[in-house]
């Protein structure tokens, strides 16, 4: 079962097509209300989701994400 986006990423790319860095960013510029602190711990978790599942499907990751999760790359 593939997530859905839940925000627009930059250039249409998919979630795990970008680096934690830059999923966190655009994660606040969505016009959310929660405190940007929640908003920052959320997002990292989302992304690590996002990547691990593009990895269990054979999905292309691209290295500079893996960089942010070294310990998911040993499983690729």
């Amino acid at each position: 079962m593939w997530i859905p986006k839940t925000k627009e990423t930059p250039d249409g790319k998919e979630d795990w097509e970008v680096t934690q860095a830059e999923y966190v960013e655009y994660g606040h510029t969505i016009g959310s209300t929660l405190p940007r602190d929640l908003l920052i711990v959320g997002s990292k978790g989302a992304h690590r989701m996002h990547v691990k599942l593009a990895l269990k499907l054979g999905k292309p990751v691209p290295d500079k994400v893996l960089a942010d999760y070294p310990d998911l790359s040993l499983d690729k």
